[in-house]
C-alpha cells in the first residue's frame, strides 16, 4: 500500500483552502417557503483545479457552466437524489454546488469532488 497518495502529492503541489458547507435539512420560513439549512462551515485544504472544457463532454457536464475539481481528505458522500439540495464549497470568493464525488476515502483517505459554480447565488447577491 502506498499510503495516502493525495497527502504525499500535496507536499509537492500548492494547496488551496476552501470551505465545506454540508446540507442538513429543510425548514419552512415565515413566508411558507422551504429553505435549505446547512451545518456549520468547515475549513479544508486540498487541490482545487479547473476542469478543462475538453473534458466536459466526457464527464457529461454543461458547457454553459463553470466547474472545479477538488482533491481533498474531506470525507463526503455523493449528493442524495432525494435530498434535492447539494452540499456547497466556497472557494475563491465563489459558491459551488457539489455535483459528484468519487470516494477513495476508505482505500486511500481522500475524495475527488466535482462542483459547479452557483450563478444563482451570485445573481441573488447582485440583486440585494
Amino acid at each position: 500500500m502506498f499510503g495516502n497518495l493525495l497527502n504525499q502529492a500535496l507536499t509537492l503541489i500548492p494547496k488551496q483552502q476552501f470551505i465545506y458547507r454540508k446540507f442538513n435539512s429543510y425548514q419552512i420560513n415565515e413566508y411558507g417557503v422551504k429553505v435549505s439549512i446547512y451545518d456549520t462551515d468547515i475549513e479544508f485544504e486540498g487541490s482545487v483545479q479547473a476542469i478543462d472544457s475538453k473534458m466536459y463532454q466526457e464527464l457529461g457536464l454543461d458547457f454553459s457552466k463553470k466547474y472545479i475539481n477538488i482533491f481533498s481528505s474531506l470525507n463526503i458522500k455523493n449528493v442524495s437524489r432525494e435530498q434535492n439540495s447539494p452540499d456547497k464549497i466556497i472557494w475563491n470568493n465563489k459558491e459551488y454546488l457539489v455535483e459528484s464525488c468519487t470516494d477513495w476515502y476508505v482505500q486511500d483517505g481522500w475524495t475527488n469532488i466535482i462542483a459547479v459554480e452557483n450563478t444563482e447565488e451570485q445573481e441573488d447577491n447582485a440583486n440585494s
